[in-house]
């Protein structure tokens, strides 16, 4: 669909087609990152509970790597 809402950080690019959509992206912007991983030994945290639940995923045995990389859904680390 049509992306109507773009996003007003500076040098931001992004745009969603619904406003919830933007609303949830800019938590990527503030550093609040209210969700953290609570598997022993693990730091990840993000600020969006899709994110969470993902990342999750992954010390169930999906991957191995579950930790040591970014998850690409990050929005290059900042959420």
């Amino acid at each position: 669909g049509e992306r109507r809402h773009p996003c007003d950080e500076p040098g931001c690019q992004y745009s969603a087609s619904e406003a919830g959509t933007l609303k949830r992206h800019r938590t990527t912007h503030c550093g609040e990152r209210q969700y953290v991983c609570d598997e022993p030994g693990c730091s990840y945290s993000t600020s969006t509970a899709g994110h969470i639940t993902r990342h999750k995923g992954k010390h169930r045995g999906k991957r191995k790597d579950a930790c040591d990389k970014p998850d690409p859904g990050d929005f290059g680390g900042l959420d």
